[in-house]
């Protein structure tokens, strides 16, 4: 869970700092442009990075995790 939970608040600070950002200081685009093409982004977004976390870093960290304990295993 914890996984999911830093997707969620990583993808919603990112897109928000990014995606406010970047529209209107280099395309001088208007606000509410912004936000309309910005919530369906940050709603795929959100959903293609929660289930990466659900799904690929519980194994991810249990296969490195795993390694370091056979490397020190093989060191002492």
């Amino acid at each position: 869970m914890d996984y999911v939970r830093f997707a969620i608040y990583g993808t919603l600070f990112f897109d928000a700092v990014t995606g406010l950002t970047v529209g209107p200081i280099f395309f001088h685009q208007f606000i509410y442009r912004i936000l309309v093409g910005q919530i369906p982004f940050t709603a795929l977004h959100l959903l293609g990075n929660v289930t990466l976390a659900a799904l690929l870093s519980p194994g991810i960290y249990n296969f490195f995790n795993s390694e370091k304990e056979k490397r020190i295993r093989i060191n002492h």
